[in-house]
């Protein structure tokens, strides 16, 4: 990964902030809005309030108010670095939007009726939990992930039973996992605690897990609570919890809804494509083991080739030294006793032979010697 600079004007910064939403200006920076805004605050930009682009996009006047003079010492110039990797082309990607799919708004009631069945076999174990010291721990039984206070329980009871209802409304099952009691080891021989129960929503064979928790202030229960949903994903913008603020969670249910069902279509979109970099992994490893196979037998032609040519140099030397001796005899005479030189040159003759046969004519019954 190369590192790159990233460089925020001050006044550039300003006129992109106003002229496009925050979230379109931080993907051409490559960050994050939330980093965005830190920035702007660094560098005393002001950032459109919310509500702006939809003033905007109704025709209405929007109010942007005049970029500040620059306090003494104010930066009006950040530069920071990262690593980028050229390939990674995936990153930061939208995930589909899911509009509302026409089914009725998730209407929370005041008291528990009719409780899905995982909600009836889990509370018992939501209010030992909730009475303990550790109650904000993942549920080391096979109960729904609800981790909340004594006083809370009802609220989020009501809460996770309207949740499950939805889901299966639309046609998706809820399922609670039994914890895994083996302790698990880590690489260094550590014991590490073992697998909480799970709670998930199986949308097509995908398996998005749902927690809900209150949320501490300090060491303090606050009160308020926070849905979250897992795994979160690589790379993409998706909503991963949602948290009582300005709407209780209680309008928000429709909400939460459609992002487990965004994040499972997440999980399909990254599980199809590392699939189809698996399978041309493998297709490349397969060609390269061919290619490789390929140039094995080619060396091995090759290999042969040169040694019948050794073998057909080596008949044609021999003849032509034989030659040379029959004509130093018919110049100067025998050499020594004729019989012994005539079966010596009979025995080279019949070696050149031996040669070119195997050199020539074994090609006629040549294969390649088969892969090992």
């Amino acid at each position: 990964m190369s590192p790159e600079t990233i460089r925020y004007e001050r006044e550039k910064l300003y006129a992109e902030v106003w002229e496009e939403p925050m979230l379109t200006v931080a993907e051409r920076y490559g960050v994050s809005s939330v980093a965005l805004a830190k920035t702007c605050r660094k560098l005393g930009v002001p950032t459109p309030p919310r509500g702006y682009w939809a003033l905007k996009a109704a025709g209405r006047t929007a109010v942007k108010p005049r970029l500040p003079a620059a306090k003494v010492g104010q930066q009006i110039v950040i530069e920071r670095e990262r690593s980028w990797d050229p390939n990674a082309s995936w990153r930061r990607r939208q995930p589909p939007r899911l509009e509302n799919d026409g089914r009725p708004r998730i209407v929370v009631p005041k008291a528990l009726e009719g409780p899905h069945k995982l909600v009836t076999a889990s509370l018992p174990g939501i209010r030992r939990a909730a009475g303990s010291e550790q109650w904000d721990v993942p549920p080391d039984e096979a109960r729904l992930d609800i981790r909340v206070t004594p006083e809370h329980v009802d609220r989020a009871v009501l809460l996770m039973d309207a949740l499950i209802k939805a889901f299966e409304l639309r046609g998706h099952r809820v399922e609670v996992t039994a914890p895994d009691t083996t302790p698990l080891i880590d690489p260094s021989g550590r014991r590490q605690a073992a697998r909480p129960s799970v709670t998930r929503v199986n949308v097509d064979g995908q398996h998005v897990a749902l927690h809900l928790r209150e949320m501490a202030e300090g060491e303090a229960p606050s009160g308020e609570f926070c849905i979250a949903i897992s795994p979160i994903p690589v790379g993409w913008n998706v909503r991963t919890w949602w948290a009582d603020g300005r709407r209780r969670l209680e309008r928000c249910l429709g909400d939460v809804v459609r992002g487990v069902l965004t994040l499972a279509r997440i999980l399909h979109q990254d599980h199809m494509e590392e699939e189809s970099k698996r399978r041309e992994a493998e297709e490349l490893e397969r060609n390269r083991i061919a290619a490789i196979e390929r140039n094995r037998l080619e060396q091995q032609k090759l290999d042969d080739l040169a040694s019948r040519v050794l073998d057909h140099v080596h008949a044609e030397e021999i003849r032509g030294f034989l030659r040379s001796v029959e004509a130093y005899v018919a110049i100067n005479g025998p050499v020594g006793p004729e019989p012994e030189i005539s079966a010596w040159m009979e025995w080279a003759r019949g070696v050149a032979t031996g040669l070119q046969e195997r050199a020539v004519r074994t090609l006629l019954t040549y294969r390649p010697p088969p892969p090992e």
